[in-house]
């Protein structure tokens, strides 16, 4: 089976750099590509699922911040790594706490880069392999309730109560209340 290459946006004003980057990114077999201000970053991530955003913090048109807190919002699973020259205590802060995977000062290492964007993709991937495994839990178990008690849940008071009748539950459940604390 053929594995479906991780894509990767650059969201830099430095072309170059970005140009760069996703050069490295597509020998080390990755699909990358780039946009050179916010907006155009948010417009390619609104075409389709994006795995990892490398995210410059100084933009001609948005702040890098509103720009990552946009994609945690829309697209929580994507995962992002920050690029930045004005590195400051603060913003390093900020962009952890809005959900950034990790924050790198430019100029940095490019293996260091690819390990940070190694362990993002891998924390993405693992964090998809647990959603589907609790998926198919979920599945499992509710064939097994089917399996043992048909279409009805049975409440501790021991009366079978249709799964559709939730209102009617709760009147019950009132009901039982009311008797038992002289309501």
């Amino acid at each position: 089976m053929k594995r479906i290459k991780t894509k990767v946006l650059v969201v830099d004003d430095d072309t170059l750099s970005a140009r760069t980057i996703c050069d490295i990114l597509e020998i080390k077999g990755y699909e990358p590509f780039s946009a050179a201000t916010g907006m155009e970053g948010l417009a390619l991530l609104n075409r389709g699922f994006v795995n990892l955003v490398l995210l410059d913090l100084q933009l001609p048109d948005i702040a890098g911040l509103e720009v990552l807190g946009r994609i945690k919002k829309e697209t929580p699973a994507t995962e992002a790594i920050i690029l930045t020259g004005y590195a400051a205590l603060d913003s390093a802060i900020e962009a952890i706490n809005i959900g950034a995977f990790s924050y790198l000062q430019k100029p940095y290492e490019m293996d260091h880069l690819l390990l940070h964007i190694r362990r993002a993709v891998e924390k993405q991937r693992a964090e998809e392999e647990l959603r589907s495994r609790l998926e198919e839990v979920e599945q499992l178990n509710k064939v097994r309730i089917q399996a043992l008690f048909g279409n009805t849940i049975r409440p501790r008071h021991g009366r079978g109560i249709p799964e559709n009748s939730r209102f009617m539950y709760l009147d019950r459940m009132r009901s039982d209340y009311d008797i038992n604390h002289g309501g």
